[in-house]
């Protein structure tokens, strides 16, 4: 799974594997030392679509177009993620920093 940040195939944030047993695993981009890895944050998910929720957390919707609403719950998710997971996250005037990447809000009216 990758976020679309304008690079060529985004910004990797995690990743699913689906198992022989037919069960699914998440993972998700963690820091590790100086540098970026990936640590499981789910196991035993029925589904692909249950792991990738696994890695998304709640008050996100989705608008189209590359647009993103994020409620109270999302907010305080990017704020102190649940641990292994750990983000910069920085608001700079109408600027979202995202672990060095920024990302343009807009406030809803």
């Amino acid at each position: 799974m990758c976020v679309d940040d304008g690079a060529p195939g985004g910004l990797p944030i995690g990743h699913v594997i689906g198992t022989a047993g037919g069960v699914w695993l998440a993972y998700a981009r963690v820091p590790q030392g100086d540098y970026f890895g990936f640590a499981q944050v789910a196991r035993g998910l029925p589904t692909c679509d249950a792991a990738i929720r696994a890695e998304e957390p709640q008050g996100i919707t989705r608008l189209g177009a590359g647009k993103v609403r994020f409620a109270e719950p999302a907010v305080a998710y990017l704020r102190k993620p649940p641990p292994p997971l750990s983000l910069f996250t920085e608001v700079q005037g109408d600027d979202l920093v995202l672990d060095f990447m920024t990302y343009k809000l807009i406030r809803d009216r």
